[in-house]
């Protein structure tokens, strides 16, 4: 959807203001009816993208402290689509989605029967924040 330049402009200034303020990363969820808006995607940005790993996890159930594998996927990244190609195929995995957030996890164990599998959050991403010339965009959420 493109909303009208002032109105995205103004959002864009909005989300900056709130971005300055706290030093986070912030993207905007707004529900118009049954219809929901994302605007200023996190995964979308210009900039470096962080990944930051713990050094260990509580490897459950094994009861044991384990290091976190792939520390060489910590570091500074060019987009958020290079980061998801640097996991693929790799003990870590990006967990989430980009309306409720990711995380890096690692996976623990299969509870079977409809429990699914189970994974330990061991990373985050950090995200750039909105540059002063970055188009805000609103995309609509299905």
């Amino acid at each position: 959807m493109q909303l009208k330049t002032n109105l995205s402009s103004d959002i864009g200034d909005i989300i900056r203001s709130i971005e300055q303020e706290s030093g986070k990363a912030t993207q905007v969820i707004i529900a118009n009816g049954d219809v929901k808006y994302l605007i200023a995607d996190l995964t979308k940005r210009q900039g470096h993208y962080r990944v930051e790993l713990d050094d260990t996890y509580d490897n459950f159930p094994e009861s044991k402290i384990s290091p976190v594998p792939n520390q060489e996927l910590a570091g500074k990244y060019t987009s958020f689509d290079v980061i998801k190609k640097s996991f693929q195929g790799k003990e870590l995995v990006l967990m989430g989605d980009k309306v409720t957030g990711f995380s890096i996890g690692v996976y623990l164990f299969n509870a079977g029967r409809g429990g699914g599998s189970q994974y330990s959050v061991v990373g985050k991403i950090v995200y750039p924040l909105l540059q002063k010339d970055e188009k805000v965009e609103v995309e609509e959420l299905e």
